[in-house]
């Protein structure tokens, strides 16, 4: 009996250990915790364009615990913050609690998404799905994290291209046209305007555009404006 006894309690010890090291810390109630998030982006695409693309990620939360379920307790704080590079937030996912109803809010720079999922039992979960669009310069990356009730959690990052876009426009202002000697000559004045592209790609040095003219003697051409 004397010799049986203690390689008893030990083995009663390793597999109390080893219990308490597979569910985690327990507290006062007996039940133990585990917190968990986790993302991912919905419909993840290889490449985005820079002031078109629109991308949406989904946040997976748990409130988690071994107790029974009479035994899980409410629990406060539930706040989610999610904050991005080269991209920025539009308006505060519907799962959201804001206002009078929870501290959810978009920060001055629109990087920042701090959601309030309000107050959860113990055993459940939400999840949350958010909006980004895409601003960042060509040759960066769009990139995402997370965090949850002392958690991390990143998402994978997304090359952003974009390309050369550059607008010309000449229909405001005030035209005048003046005929010339001989007649055959009409000379114009009109005030024009060009317009690069948000987050597009920096373009050549120099552009020329080729623009046709309608008059009523006829159609001419102007170059290299």
């Amino acid at each position: 009996m004397f010799t049986i006894l203690p390689a008893f309690i030990a083995v009663i010890m390793v597999f109390a250990s080893q219990a308490v090291y597979a569910f985690g810390s327990v507290d006062n109630s007996g039940g133990t915790k585990a917190y968990e998030l986790e993302g991912v982006w919905k419909g993840q695409p290889d490449v985005v364009t820079s002031g078109l693309d629109v991308l949406s990620m989904v946040w997976h939360l748990d409130i988690n615990d071994s107790a029974p379920a009479p035994g899980n307790e409410p629990t406060t704080d539930n706040l989610l913050a999610v904050t991005v590079e080269n991209a920025h937030f539009g308006e505060i996912p519907a799962e959201c609690l804001s206002g009078d109803k929870g501290a959810s809010e978009i920060s001055e720079d629109q990087r920042t998404l701090t959601c309030d999922i309000g107050e959860r039992d113990e055993g459940t979960a939400q999840m949350v799905l958010s909006g980004i669009k895409v601003d960042g310069p060509a040759g960066s990356t769009v990139s995402a994290k997370a965090t949850f009730r002392g958690l991390e959690a990143k998402l994978p990052e997304i090359p952003i291209i974009a390309p050369f876009i550059m607008d010309a426009k000449f229909d405001a202002g005030a035209p005048s046209s003046l005929t010339g000697q001989p007649d055959t000559y009409q000379f114009m004045s009109f005030p024009f305007s060009l317009a690069h592209a948000t987050g597009s790609a920096a373009g050549p040095e120099s552009v020329s555009y080729d623009i046709t003219i309608n008059g009523v003697r006829g159609k001419g051409s102007l170059r290299r404006i």
